[in-house]
């Protein structure tokens, strides 16, 4: 544990002189790495070490224990904040009570965890700032990692978020020359540190919601992860410490290709996804990756009624347009190329690619007729996939969660007196291409600027 504590010490030495600030919350992790940096500040042979390296610096940084008081846990909170006061007198450490303000990390009338932690990484910042430190120790160990990358597999991240945390970051990311954040624990597991703990007789304090199961990171660590090693066997932290460290890297390359992969990757389709509720179509999606990723403005529409706005590379749900453009419709006609990927592709991937392009394909074949375009109209029904018999509008429109006011100027591509597709919804049953359809005939709507708009002699299907 000394060397761990004595290597990060020596790395941010190295770098940059000045103190350390040490986030210290009372529990175990937090006050074995006090101990252990002042162990590394007063023991003479590691002060005589550092001396050697490099006499121009001074032998050890010097330490400032920092304790945020989250203002949410009552008395058990004031109970946390007087150990660690009394923890850096008897180790001689200069204490700071960073108090926040509840109403800051509340949502909802509760406080959560990530409010919380924006709020305790900016009281330290503002410290480390305030009294010329570099770097920020806190003590995150390989347990947090493993369950961070849990995490971050379940939101859908991409390769920047199953990274997981780092060893060392900068606190703010476009602040080159403010503190940096260090886990010297980076490598060790909990169980390691406890034992060590035990071993010398360090006393801790225990908070008692980390036990609860309200949180999903709790969930995660109690029920999940526990479930999985008696499943899978104890090597599978060791599998997910690899993946975060195989993401890292493979979001490293991208980055330095010029291609941030971190971002154009599904972890913004997941995102649009959750803040719209909706299946975003293909062309949209990469619409908003590039908006995203280059920090240009504007605004995709990706459902029927559903907009999204991209401003700095953020991604927020704009209220749906009181009424759309005017509809540009644009059809083309493809032949026997179809049949051969329908022949190639498993039905399902089929139905797949084609609902990707985000346009609307169309069994040429099935027409005899020239299509016609036009709005709904009263009793208008159609032959669904999936359901026995034609269905109204009225209900499609409904089950799909349509907007009222949008539902009177979509499309309708009627053809031989049925209705053969609808604006954003998709093709009849009776008008889909299968593996047996020799012309495709492939509808493009355009309401804005945003809409795709392939070169020309584009092909029908992705190669």
């Amino acid at each position: 544990m000394l060397q761990a504590a004595a290597a990060a010490l020596w790395r941010e030495r190295a770098r940059r002189p000045g103190p350390v600030v040490v986030g210290v919350s009372g529990g175990l992790d937090s006050v074995l790495l006090l101990h252990a940096l002042v162990a590394v500040r007063d023991d003479p042979d590691w002060a005589r070490a550092f001396e050697r390296a490099d006499p121009a610096r001074s032998p050890v940084p010097d330490l400032i224990c920092a304790h945020v008081h989250h203002g949410v846990r009552g008395l058990a909170a004031d109970g946390d904040a007087t150990f660690v006061e009394e923890l850096a007198a008897r180790l001689r450490v200069p204490f700071v009570r960073l108090d926040v303000d509840p109403a800051r990390v509340r949502k909802h009338g509760a406080a959560s965890e990530g409010r919380m932690r924006l709020e305790r990484y900016r009281l330290l910042g503002e410290l480390a700032r305030s009294r010329g430190a570099t770097s920020i120790f806190v003590a995150h160990h390989r347990d947090d990692r493993i369950e961070s990358i849990v995490l971050a597999a379940v939101r859908g991240a991409g390769l920047k978020g199953l990274g997981a945390m780092p060893r060392r970051r900068l606190l703010v990311a476009d602040d080159p020359a403010g503190p940096w954040l260090v886990r010297p624990w980076f490598r060790r597991s909990r169980a390691e540190l406890l034992r060590v703990a035990l071993a010398l007789g360090i006393e801790w304090r225990e908070d008692a919601t980390n036990a609860e199961l309200t949180a999903r990171r709790n969930r995660i660590r109690h029920v999940v992860l526990p479930r999985w090693r008696s499943e899978l066997g104890p090597s599978i932290d060791d599998r997910l410490v690899r993946l975060a460290r195989v993401a890292r890297v493979l979001a490293w390359r991208a980055k330095r290709a010029g291609r941030p992969s971190e971002r154009d990757s599904d972890a913004i389709h997941a995102q649009v996804e959750a803040l719209t509720r909706t299946s975003i179509r293909k062309h949209a999606s990469l619409r908003i990756q590039h908006l995203v990723t280059t920090g240009t403005r504007g605004a995709v529409d990706v459902a029927p009624g559903v907009r999204v706005r991209v401003a700095a590379g953020r991604v927020e749900l704009d209220r749906p347009p009181r009424a759309w453009p005017a509809p540009r419709i644009d059809v083309r006609r493809f032949g026997a190329r179809v049949a051969r990927v329908a022949a190639a592709l498993p039905p399902e991937r089929f139905d797949a690619r084609l609902r990707d392009r985000g346009f609307l394909y169309v069994d040429a074949d099935r027409l005899t007729d020239a299509p016609r375009f036009r709005t709904r109209s009263a009793g208008d029904r159609i032959e669904w996939p999936g359901l026995p018999k034609p269905v109204r509008l009225k209900r499609l429109f409904t089950s799909h969660h349509v907007p009222q006011p949008l539902r009177e100027g979509l499309v309708v591509v009627e053809a031989d007196g049925r209705i053969a597709a609808l604006e954003g919804l998709g093709v009849a049953a009776w008008a889909r291409v299968t593996a047996a359809t020799r012309t495709v005939m492939r509808v493009r709507i355009r309401r804005s600027d945003d809409a795709p708009q392939a070169p020309a002699g584009a092909a029908a299907l992705p190669s």
